[in-house]
């Protein structure tokens, strides 16, 4: 006997749909990593740019002033002269909602740094650690004592 060909069932369908759907839950999660890396990466070029920005105006003795930088979770504050105010700020940069500032350790337990004008050597040393919102990915930039940065 010959049987005709009728067409897709219900059930090939269901497992059609089933196999899309575990495919892209599976798609999803890897680019949301992915992305999460991506802000990870780019935050923290961004706040070695801000910290090697106040280094750089420091050396070049930029109105004749040392330069620092000031951290908090969210923020990257650049500043002109020894210590931090609202009234020498310079620039700033905000970390994406994908990224935060987790950990602070300059010695004495410092929150900021400046680096001397024409030396550019650093007042505090030590490292800043960036984490993924997930909290699954770090980096760490390490401030030494001439002012060199290191991102690891």
């Amino acid at each position: 006997m010959k049987q005709k060909n009728r067409g897709i069932t219900i059930l090939e369908i269901l497992v059609s749909i089933a196999i899309i759907g575990i495919l892209g839950s599976f798609s999803i999660s890897v680019f949301s990593g992915l992305a999460n890396t991506i802000s990870l990466d780019k935050d923290t070029t961004n706040i070695a740019s801000y910290i090697d920005k106040a280094h750089s105006e420091a050396i070049n003795s930029v109105n004749s002033l040392e330069h620092g930088v000031l951290f908090a979770t969210k923020k990257v504050t650049v500043f002109k002269t020894t210590a931090y105010s609202t009234s020498n700020e310079e620039s700033f940069y905000t970390v994406s909602g994908k990224s935060n500032i987790t950990v602070i350790t300059l010695t004495g337990g410092a929150t900021s740094l400046y680096f001397d004008k024409l030396t550019g050597a650093a007042s505090k040393t030590g490292t800043i650690t960036v984490t993924s919102s997930d909290g699954t990915k770090t980096k760490t930039i390490t401030i030494y004592a001439t002012g060199v940065i290191d991102i690891q």
